[in-house]
């Protein structure tokens, strides 16, 4: 039986997290954009994280997206 994370199997993956991490700041920057000048913005990271990595997950595994960040 062979590991399920070598190397090359994680480079495989490599697309797929960048199109996740991509959607993820989009929407990031979406929400910057439509604040108001002189406030805060917080971003929840765990909330967003966690909606990333089932996107990434989703894709490469399911050839689907979840969540849609």
């Amino acid at each position: 039986m062979t590991p399920a994370f070598t190397a090359p199997r994680l480079r495989e993956f490599l697309p797929v997290i960048r199109r996740a991490a991509t959607t993820t700041t989009e929407k990031w920057r979406d929400m910057f954009s439509q604040a108001d000048e002189g406030t805060v913005q917080v971003i929840n990271i765990t909330y967003w994280l966690a909606k990333t990595t089932l996107d990434a997950i989703g894709e490469s595994e399911l050839h689907s997206a979840c969540i849609k960040a």
